[in-house]
């Protein structure tokens, strides 16, 4: 194998290992977050440039593991790229049916989501909640209010990232999804 075969194999082996520990070591404790966000970069980087050395040294089997290693942080980056710098995203809607009604299905709704339910008082119409990540394994904090307007009632969905500036439209798309079950 030539020197600069040997170079993408390495750079293909770190990228797989630093995206392999990003996650997991951040969502088990062994990692502080931005550790892990900055093994998750290095990951991508390594990736592309195992990429570049592998397609200059032909060997082809490196270039599919450099890129499939690449291939999650670079979308990651575009994604948080496409939307606003935000954690902490709130909406509201309105539902046909008493509050009472809207209170149950917001509970189901919230459960189907897969959140760690923490307190959930019909009365006041409130539920509090923890959604987790996948990958790192990131805490988010969300909150549903259900309230009578007239006939219907409105809920009223905030979710917050613990960490960070921005959530890469994570919390949107949550929230988007929560309201989907809703309907």
């Amino acid at each position: 194998m030539s020197r600069l075969g040997r170079i993408a194999s390495a750079l293909a082996i770190v990228a797989a290992v630093a995206l392999l520990v990003s996650g997991p070591g951040t969502r088990f404790g062994l990692l502080p977050w931005q550790a892990g966000l900055a093994l998750f970069a290095a990951a991508g980087l390594f990736g592309l440039a195992a990429v570049i050395a592998a397609a200059l040294s032909r060997r082809f089997a490196i270039l599919a593991i450099g890129a499939a290693t690449a291939v999650m942080p670079v979308a990651a980056l575009v994604q948080a790229l496409s939307v606003p710098r935000i954690n902490d995203v709130s909406n509201a809607q309105a539902l046909p049916v008493p509050a009472d009604k809207a209170f149950a299905k917001s509970h189901a709704a919230a459960e189907m989501m897969g959140w760690e339910i923490l307190r959930s008082d019909a009365k006041s119409g409130r539920i509090e909640a923890v959604a987790t990540t996948f990958w790192f394994g990131f805490k988010d904090d969300v909150t549903v209010q259900v309230a009578s307007v007239g006939q219907g009632s409105r809920v009223e969905v905030r979710s917050k990232s613990r960490v960070g500036k921005g959530d890469s439209g994570a919390n949107a798309k949550r929230i988007g999804a929560y309201f989907e079950r809703l309907k």
